[in-house]
């Protein structure tokens, strides 16, 4: 190596190591500085390899011609242009999966090389400065939902596209340097079907009519990362309107246009606008802002600037519930939310994923609850977000919020309730402890410093820093890098009907030793004249270390329950003192507060996870009391934990008997109180939905059977088809005599797609071998086949509770299957397939065979080993709980 070259590489290795460094991450990324140095042939990207080619590339445009009139393929022209400094690493442009017909290099026609992963663009045609690439391609349509995904709508014939990029699929719709930190503007021009609509981040300036076809062409859109570029198209049913002086506007298929609320879409987004906008004291960033229903659409929202995706399963068909409501709200200002937080500003690279989902999973329930009519959103955050994250952080298969992502596959893999859940809750709890004010001005710092950048984790904390006055280093060592847990008992004596001495008593896991620092909340209760349990004292608390003493408390009337986590400002664990544990039984229904009252519940529901509290006494508890809960979303959750039961128990080698009888008198019980619930009422509703799920007993399906056919109550409901079909799937499992007839009658009543993929659910769900063999083996076959989306929603139905015999027959059928998806399929069929049909079935052969499968799984991505080990934990959760109860 010449002098020079060695000085070269000396300072590349200096500034990639800056580079790293300033990520503010424990990544050991080793720089490759050899000569001969070539990226490695993948349909993935590293890290290492992003940022040397940032070292390289900047300041870039994207011109784009597109030509959507064919219908198996799309053929494109990108012109790219962007700043160069040379280097001996290789420059390369990301494109998976397409051809590559024609490139050339400032005006230069050069040899294609490209080995269907990326295109080598050789350095001697790069000029220091400024330089242009142009490639003409064509590329299939995928049929996973990723990249550019095409929709025939069996239910009226018409097509639709649109497009989903996250982590790394834009690179599918046109040769890109496609890693976020690699900001550009995109220039657009697309050719179409004259009746379809194009959707991309700017509106458009001019159409004109082609024969047939439509040319429309985009003005250049801001600068923003490649993942979060779009193109919708189709002739979508459009509804307009204006949040402030924003152009907003909403759309879906034709077939779905007279079921939506297009009122409280609008109303919800216009409602986010002008929180938004105060809370991070900035205009909303873009010129538009469109709202897109998509068809199977794998997430439930992506933030693509200005024009954001959601599932089409926001739409119910039939009244929706105030919870349903609420989640939808949670999703637009989920998504709104990351105009700023995500778009505006952009994450360096895939370790810092979990801020700004985390930054918007806690910004749409602040929204719902100071904006919307959805006041209770924080508690809704409580026993769906919180507990999402408590479940992922005792799982083996946890990991920091900050972890390491060595390449896009991980990338992918990391969207998981730690990175969205944990990291909100997390978040949370720093706003808590540096005051709210604070939180949010530090925020506004950040989106101000940092506008149209792509920003590291460091950088949000020195925002923070510079609002709050605070070193967060500590913080975030505790919080952001360790993984687990921590669990919180009050302990406490009285005297003379005063509380002597008060301690809180801090513990961790085995697998993750560490105590973390706490601000919370410690809540004394006890009756009022009325007959209520109501707060007598509420004592904020820093709990540091091991014991926690709280002098503060000392001399207050000894209560008659305590909560250690008053108002739910910590992420921790609260195990319930022994006093607690004696009153609560008989006094829960008092309890006034709703969060607090679903908090109590979720401890004891703990205990029964933990395997502490048998689940005989947790299931006569709910006998005993549940007919009194007047609050639909607290029956909720509940309810939910009634169906796990229904799972566990029927799961068991030997269901206990005690069990079985008190499954079976709630079942009768959700029946009953269905029918005296007021007509088309949320609690209805959700008394009906789990009779459904946990209906074993021939004399509840015949009511199932009658009730469909308008013969049984409650009648309110049988109008409602979302309702219907569960019931029909439910009869299907359950190989009721009625079912085909039933189904028949059903798919004349629904006519639409989504009545067709419930019909399949219901298919895949018979107790029937063949079934189940005919689609195991559709997952092996090429896809053209079946779409991903008949696949998965197969594989969501093909083992319902009950099942056990027939799913222990085809396990080591799918565990050796998964290894061939894994390598052959898109990873949204291997994480559909992990989460529903893995052989979890809560024997001891089976937790034998996942360890075997474990011994095994060197060689499967991230996703399907994360899948195995937790269905292996999960298996031996399920037997140690019904061990418990006969002991």
């Amino acid at each position: 190596m010449s002098p020079s070259k060695t000085l070269k590489c000396i300072l590349i290795s200096f500034l990639v190591s800056f580079l790293i460094t300033a990520c503010g991450t424990q990544d050991d990324i080793n720089t490759p500085l050899a000569e001969d140095y070539q990226r490695i042939e993948a349909d993935w990207l590293t890290r290492e390899e992003a940022i040397l080619r940032q070292l390289t590339v900047s300041n870039i445009e994207y011109l784009l011609r597109i030509d959507l009139t064919k219908s198996n393929k799309y053929t494109g022209f990108v012109e790219i242009r962007f700043d160069y400094k040379p280097s001996h690493f290789p420059l390369t442009l990301d494109f998976v999966g397409g051809e590559a017909e024609k490139i050339l290099v400032n005006n230069t026609p050069i040899a294609i090389d490209y080995n269907g992963n990326f295109i080598n663009i050789p350095s001697t045609h790069l000029d220091v400065g400024r330089n242009t690439v142009k490639v003409q391609y064509s590329h299939v349509y995928s049929d996973n939902g990723s990249g550019l995904y095409r929709y025939e709508d069996p239910s009226d014939g018409l097509t639709y596209l649109y497009t989903h990029f996250e982590p790394y699929d834009a690179n599918k719709l046109f040769p890109s340097f496609d890693q976020p930190n690699l900001r550009a503007t995109y220039e657009l021009k697309v050719v179409a079907p004259k009746d379809w609509t194009v959707v991309t981040s700017v509106r458009e300036t001019e159409t004109f009519t082609d024969g047939p076809y439509r040319r429309w062409i985009f003005p250049k859109s801001p600068n923003f990362s490649t993942y979060i570029f779009s193109l919708h198209a189709g002739p979508w049913h459009i509804w307009e309107g204006k949040a402030k002086k924003t152009p907003i506007r909403l759309m879906t298929r034709q077939s779905l246009s007279k079921i939506i609320d297009v009122r409280e879409w609008f109303r919800i987004t216009q409602q986010g606008f002008k929180f938004y906008e105060k809370y991070f004291d900035s205009p909303y960033p873009y010129s538009k802002y469109d709202q897109l229903l998509v068809p199977d659409f794998n997430i439930g929202g992506m933030e693509n600037v200005a024009a954001v995706t959601f599932t089409e399963n926001y739409i119910p068909r039939g009244s929706a519930t105030k919870a349903q409501k609420r989640r939808i709200a949670n999703t637009i200002l989920h998504e709104l939310s990351h105009m700023w937080f995500g778009d505006l500003v952009t994450i360096d690279w895939w370790n810092v994923l979990w801020l700004k989902e985390s930054f918007a999973s806690y910004m749409g329930p602040l929204a719902l609850s100071e904006a919307t009519e959805y006041k209770g959103a924080w508690r809704a955050f409580y026993s769906r977000t919180k507990q999402g994250a408590y479940k992922a952080d005792q799982r083996i298969t946890t990991h920091p919020i900050e972890m390491k992502v060595t390449d896009t596959k991980r990338g992918d893999a990391s969207f998981d309730s730690i990175t969205y859940n944990k990291g909100a809750a997390v978040l949370q709890q720093l706003s808590y402890y540096l005051g709210k004010e604070t939180f949010r001005d530090g925020i506004r710092i950040y989106l101000k410093e940092h506008k149209d950048k792509a920003a590291k984790l460091t950088d949000f904390f020195d925002s923070l820093k510079k609002a709050s006055g605070k070193n967060l280093q500590t913080w975030t060592d505790n919080w952001i890098n360790l993984a687990g847990v921590n669990t919180l008992l009050p302990v406490y004596e009285c005297e003379s009907g005063k509380i002597s001495t008060f301690k809180l008593l801090q513990t961790s896991s085995e697998d993750y030793p560490y105590l973390r620092s706490h601000r919370l909340q410690v809540g004394l209760y006890d009756k009022d004249e009325q007959d209520r349990l109501v707060a007598t004292k509420i004592q904020a608390v820093d709990v540091q270390g091991e014991v926690t003493t709280v002098d503060e408390l000392v001399g207050e009337s000894c209560p008659m329950l305590v909560y250690a986590n008053h108002g739910d400002w910590g992420y921790i664990k609260i195990e319930l003192d022994k006093k607690s544990l004696v009153m609560l039984p008989e006094n829960i229904n008092a309890v006034e507060d709703n969060l607090l009252r679903s908090m109590f519940w979720q401890s004891l529901w703990d205990m029964v996870r933990d395997v502490k509290m048998p689940l005989t006494d947790y299931l006569e508890l709910v006998l005993a009391t549940i007919s009194l809960e007047t609050d639909a979303e607290l029956l909720n959750q509940l309810l939910k934990n009634v169906s796990q039961a229904h799972q566990w128990v029927s799961a068991s080698e030997n269901p206990h008997k005690k069990a079985l009888v008190n499954l079976e008198k709630l079942e009768l019980l959700l029946l009953q109180e269905s029918e005296i619930a007021t007509d088309g009422s949320d609690l209805q509703k959700v008394w009906f939905k789990y009779f459904i799920e946990i209906s074993q007993t021939p004399q509840s399906q015949n009511h199932l059977s009658n009730w469909l056919q308008g013969n049984a109550v409650p009648k309110a409901l049988v109008a409602n088809q979302d309702i219907r079909w569960s019931a029909i799937i439910a009869l299907s499992s359950a190989g009721h005599p009625a079912t085909e007839q039933l189904l028949k009658l059903e798919l004349l009543r629904d006519t639409s797609d989504k009545g067709t993929m419930m019909a399949l659910a219901a298919n895949a769900s018979q107790p029937n071998s063949d079934v189940k063999q005919y689609w195991l083996d559709e997952l092996m076959r090429n896809e053209e086949r079946q779409t991903a989306a008949r696949l998965k929603q197969a594989m969501r139905y093909l083992f319902p509770t009950g099942q056990k015999q027939l799913h222990k027959v085809f396990a080591e059928k799918i565990l050796t299957d998964l290894h061939y998806l894994d390598s052959h399929r898109g990873q949204t069929l291997v994480e559909q397939l992990v989460d529903t049909i893995l052989p979890s079935l809560c024997s001891k052969d089976s937790v034998a065979l996942l360890a075997k499968a474990q011994d095994k799984m060197v060689n499967l991505g991230l996703i399907a080993q994360k899948g195995i080990r937790i269905a292996h934990q999960e298996d031996n959760r399920c037997i140690a709980i019904n061990d418990l109860m006969d002991n």
